[in-house]
């Protein structure tokens, strides 16, 4: 359920920035030469090229004027929803935590129940919970470059050079100290091996 909601939360961020950045038109520059032959010193604007000149203004700023009504733009139905997606994610990550611990604690009150009723015991280790191996740490760890490397890497893809890529290096360096655990665990275990 947390693949879910981080695929969710970067899908839904992804397509925000992707809706909110702006693109660039050629009208700017085309209207930006226009003013510049305008304004040559030194030359004659006879009343044909002003003429012309107007008629160019006009359709460029007609079809500036299509443009923006056709522009995607960013509501502030979309900005709250942008400012509270991370939080409305966070609390459906805790609600699904949480509700799967107590389907796994309802399941083993109804085994044991069961087991109570047929008569039977169920071992000790039954209720003991198991003990976090190190290879764990090793997917976690691999999990976690694979999202932080995710991050940066899509986030340059989908807005440049100037975008927000150093936030991928958190759960890049995360997944390293999950890394570097299994590897300290590992050792500290073959040690622990050989001194017996």
């Amino acid at each position: 359920m947390k693949k879910l909601g981080f695929l969710l939360l970067f899908t839904l961020l992804a397509v925000f920035s992707i809706n909110a950045t702006p693109v660039s038109t050629s009208t700017d520059a085309a209207i930006k030469d226009s003013i510049y032959q305008a304004n040559k010193s030194g030359q004659a604007i006879n009343e044909e090229q002003r003429q012309e000149q107007a008629s160019e203004q006009f359709y460029e700023n007609e079809k500036r004027q299509s443009y923006d009504d056709h522009e995607p733009k960013l509501t502030s139905a979309g900005i709250v929803l942008i400012s509270l997606m991370p939080f409305i994610t966070a609390i459906l990550i805790v609600f699904f935590v949480v509700r799967n611990k107590r389907m796994k604690e309802l399941r083993m009150i109804q085994l044991y129940e069961k087991a109570l009723e047929a008569g039977k015991d169920l071992p000790e280790s039954f209720f003991r919970r198991p003990d976090e191996e190190p290879k764990s740490h090793f997917l976690k760890g691999a999990i976690w470059i694979g999202t932080g490397l995710g991050v940066s890497i899509g986030a340059l893809y989908l807005m440049g050079e100037h975008s927000p890529w150093g936030f991928g290096l958190i759960p890049l360096f995360i997944g390293i100290a999950y890394m570097i655990s299994y590897f300290v665990e590992k050792k500290d275990k073959a040690n622990s091996a050989k001194d017996e």
